[in-house]
């Protein structure tokens, strides 16, 4: 519940766009607009506090708090362009500079998992945000 008040605050006092807040929480467009459309959750004051030594919630880094840690798992789109020498060359385009390459489609594709995991790695070593995947894919057919 603390997340829709974080939400609507952003959005409705800061005065935050949907698609920026969702980016920075981690949530669809869908899901702020969502929250945003409901009614506003009221606080029970009346309840005792929780016992922090069961608590569940989700920290902003998507893994619980406590000493279980969670994997979060995120979703890339990448670019696969058949070589002129055989394979692929394959790309990340919401990492700048994660590039790899593969001898079949399949090792193409394993090869880009282990450079978006080191990208990844480098980016939280070095406290820098992780980027979503903004990447929009279309065809678009041309006469010629």
């Amino acid at each position: 519940m603390a997340q829709i008040h974080v939400i609507r605050d952003k959005v409705l006092v800061e005065g935050l766009t949907v698609r920026r807040v969702a980016r920075e929480m981690g949530f669809s467009r869908n899901t702020v607009s969502k929250y945003l459309t409901q009614p506003q959750p009221v606080r029970r004051l009346d309840l005792p506090p929780r016992d922090e030594t069961c608590d569940t919630r989700v920290a902003p880094t998507g893994r619980r708090r406590g000493d279980l840690e969670m994997p979060r798992t995120l979703s890339y789109k990448v670019v696969l362009e058949p070589s002129k020498d055989g394979g692929y060359s394959v790309y990340v385009p919401s990492l700048p500079g994660c590039i790899s390459e593969g001898d079949s489609y399949e090792q193409a594709l394993g090869n880009i998992r282990e450079a978006i995991r080191g990208w990844l790695e480098v980016a939280k070593e070095f406290g820098d945000a992780i980027p979503a995947s903004d990447v929009l894919t279309e065809t678009v057919e041309v006469s010629v």
